[in-house]
């Protein structure tokens, strides 16, 4: 239980049309954690590492954008039979409430943390510097979860302390991005500056990441997939070299969301053994490659991901669509979901370098195409059981004009299916988005989601115009 001062001013991050409920509701809050004893006097250290724990639930609460990029990169479909408004074409006809609502009620918790800080009672100047430098790497994440949804739109940079006072500004997407790496550059500061101990009780996800030089290894990941997501190749070689990337390692080594269905947790919403309205896209079925020493046509040995990953069910179509094939990812209720793998950081070192050497290549930055290719065969041997490339495949194709840019693109798509949305994302990236499957007459592929209503209505924009309006569909 929290005061209502604390729900509302966590509310401020969701707009102002949840304000009205919280003028005369303050209550004493006699069996936790109150705001007041973190904002006002001496915070004393049980109560801000208490508050710190909060932002685990809350950024699981957000996570990655594995739904609402999954549905629209065609990783997968939201088809409840119960529910036939959540197909998710239309989605961003009311924008994504959810990712921004839970977002911004996280990066609120992390600013409730960093300001109890220079008065806290109870701590070390280093174990301050280290939850510090914690609660803004999460502050930074929760951010990139927004900005990935919203994109064109761009998103609010900070949650206003007053929940009274006018929304607060849309910043641009470069603006949002800006903050981002600067988040993240200051809390590796407060990190290097953390000692050898972190005060924080993580959650089991974040097991081999609890010290301040783990935890900035995550923290370095996080910042070379925004760099590589921005074209900043050099950077990314940079970051990466100072995250956990290590081919000789396991490729699932990294952070998770934890999940369990213990009483008062929360449970993995990806699971569906049915399955009963989560299906996987048929594409998947169709594009896995054949493992090593496989007979042509014969589609028992496909990629080992897809093997995986994937599991058939009787076809059957529902709301138009043909359905055969079903998510094996998240078997369980307590099923992690990851935030950022080994896996994924081979891939973004493969990206960065063969980014450097391009069709049109970026300021020089140190990469070759030959690096690029070694980090693909990792992965396509290690993961998929495929064969590696003996040679660069060089230009061509009619994806990106690029074929190892398009085997790139096929084992990021692959190992990380319903975990970020990364179909769509690198889809967007790399400008074909209009490429992506278009399953039904009239069909469209959205670029980016709009602002949310109850956002529109705090700003009193017009529905379908400015940034409410729809972006025009691939």
């Amino acid at each position: 239980m929290r005061t209502m001062n604390t729900l509302c001013l966590l509310a401020a991050g969701v707009g102002v049309s949840l304000m009205s409920a919280c003028k005369t509701l303050d209550a004493p809050d006699q069996n936790a954690v109150t705001l007041q004893a973190l904002t006002t006097g001496t915070p004393t250290r049980a109560s801000v590492l208490a508050t710190a724990q909060g932002l685990f639930i809350t950024t699981r609460t957000a996570g990655p954008c594995r739904a609402t990029c999954g549905y629209l990169g065609r990783e997968g479909y939201n088809l409840d039979p119960s529910n036939p408004q959540s197909v998710p074409i239309d989605f961003v006809s009311g924008g994504d409430l959810a990712a921004w609502a839970s977002s911004y009620a996280a990066i609120k918790l992390a600013n409730i943390v960093i300001e109890a800080l220079p008065t806290a009672v109870g701590f070390t100047s280093q174990e301050k510097a280290g939850v510090q430098g914690f609660a803004q790497t999460i502050k930074a994440i929760d951010l990139l979860f927004v900005i990935q949804t919203t994109d064109q739109t761009g998103a609010v940079l900070e949650v206003p302390d007053d929940p009274t006072s006018a929304p607060p500004n849309i910043a641009t997407t470069a603006q949002v991005y800006a903050r981002i790496l600067a988040l993240l550059d200051s809390a590796q500061t407060f990190l290097q500056n953390a000692g050898a101990t972190l005060p924080i009780n993580f959650s089991a996800g974040f097991a081999g990441f609890t010290t301040p030089s783990t935890f900035l290894q995550f923290n370095r990941g996080i910042r070379a997939k925004v760099d590589v997501y921005l074209g900043n190749y050099a950077a990314a070689l940079t970051d990466l070299a100072g995250s956990f990337i290590d081919p000789t390692k396991a490729l699932s080594t990294g952070v998770y969301n934890t999940y369990s269905t213990n009483a008062g947790d929360a449970t993995n919403g990806a699971y569906d053994p049915g399955p009963r309205q989560l299906f996987a896209h048929p594409s998947y079925a169709t594009d896995a490659q054949l493992q090593s020493g496989a007979v042509p046509g014969d589609t028992t040995k496909r990629d080992l991901r897809f093997l995986a990953k994937f599991r058939p069910v009787t076809q059957f179509s529902r709301y138009g669509f043909t359905l055969n094939w079903g998510f094996n990812i998240y078997t369980s209720l307590s099923s992690p979901i990851p935030v950022l793998k080994n896996e994924e950081l081979i891939l973004l070192r493969a990206e960065a370098n063969l980014a450097c050497t391009g069709v049109a290549p970026t300021p020089a930055c140190g990469g070759t195409r030959a690096a690029a290719l070694t980090d693909i065969n990792t992965i396509r041997v290690k993961s998929g059981g495929l064969t590696a490339l003996a040679v660069d495949p060089g230009q061509g194709g009619t994806f990106t004009g690029d074929l190892l840019l398009d085997e790139l693109l096929y084992n990021k798509r692959f190992s990380l299916v319903w975990e970020q949305g990364i179909r769509w994302l690198d889809a967007r990236k790399y400008g074909v988005l209009a490429k992506l499957p278009h399953d039904q007459a009239g069909q469209v592929v959205f670029p980016y989601a709009r602002l949310p209503d109850n956002e529109c209505n705090a700003r009193g924009i017009p529905a379908g115009s400015g940034l409410c309006a729809m972006p025009a569909g691939l």
